[in-house]
């Protein structure tokens, strides 16, 4: 028989106790590709534990007409700081880092804009991602 398979009352203590866990053993041992932005050239679909980035509007289309900007806006986004990731996001049980859309859209963007600079002409703050 499992472990507290016969005691109810401690599931909410046991599952509780598992999350913590996992989540301390996956900061620790997770490849630093958790951690960073991954470019997905393969087009395939992404788990929910991936914040996924789409180009819209503007960009979506500097992109189209020229191509070798992607990795121009790539290599931007890799040069976000993991201080400044972790100064929007939010943390949960056991230290795990996360950062919705709306807390990435607070982050400076000031070297996605340089990388498009000369082919989108941002004149005010607008989404370039969905």
């Amino acid at each position: 028989m499992p472990i507290n398979a016969d005691k109810p009352q401690l599931w909410k203590a046991d599952t509780r106790a598992s999350v913590d866990q996992f989540n301390q053993w996956f900061m620790k041992f997770a490849p630093k590709a958790y951690r960073v932005f991954i470019w997905n050239r393969s087009q395939a679909t992404a788990h929910n534990v991936y914040l996924m980035l789409y180009p819209k509007s503007r960009l979506q289309e500097a992109l189209t007409n020229h191509p070798e900007l992607a990795s121009r806006v790539f290599e931007a986004l890799q040069s976000i700081t993991l201080a400044q990731l972790l100064s929007e996001g939010r943390v949960y049980g056991g230290g795990l880092h996360k950062v919705e859309p709306k807390e990435l859209a607070q982050i400076p963007a000031r070297a996605v804009l340089e990388s498009i600079d000369g082919h989108i002409r941002i004149e005010h703050q607008e989404k370039l991602f969905a």
